[in-house]
């Protein structure tokens, strides 16, 4: 017994290989726009894919660089390494003190006690 998934693998194959190399391929990465695509690339202006190179993050203090287990974002919005993840190692601009009376004000309601009437 012969896969049919197989045999309409092959006639998308038999397909593509006919069209001229101008005439974008049917695929995945192919939109319905036309212009080649891939993940990792960009279109321009002759059709051409440009591959562009992902960026390592690096830490704002020391500019190591940091893997996915090995960086810290910061409440300042930056990434560190683990030896200037504590805000006293890099000058956090983050006001924390600000921020917990924030939390508190939320979290503790004003309690006011009802007025008692004299006799």
């Amino acid at each position: 017994m012969v896969n049919s998934r197989a045999r309409s693998n092959t006639s998308v194959r038999a397909i593509s290989k006919d069209l001229p190399p101008s005439t974008p391929r049917p695929g995945k990465n192919s939109p319905a726009g036309g212009k080649p695509t891939t993940a990792g690339g960009t279109t321009v202006a002759g059709g051409c894919v440009k591959k562009t190179k992902h960026k390592r993050s690096r830490c704002a203090q020391c500019n190591a660089k940091l893997t996915v287990c090995s960086s810290f974002t910061c409440r300042c919005r930056k990434l560190f390494c683990p030896r200037h993840r504590h805000p006293e190692e890099h000058a956090c601009t983050f006001d924390y003190k600000a921020y917990g009376r924030h939390l508190l004000a939320a979290t503790n309601p004003l309690v006011v006690a009802d007025k008692v009437v004299r006799i």
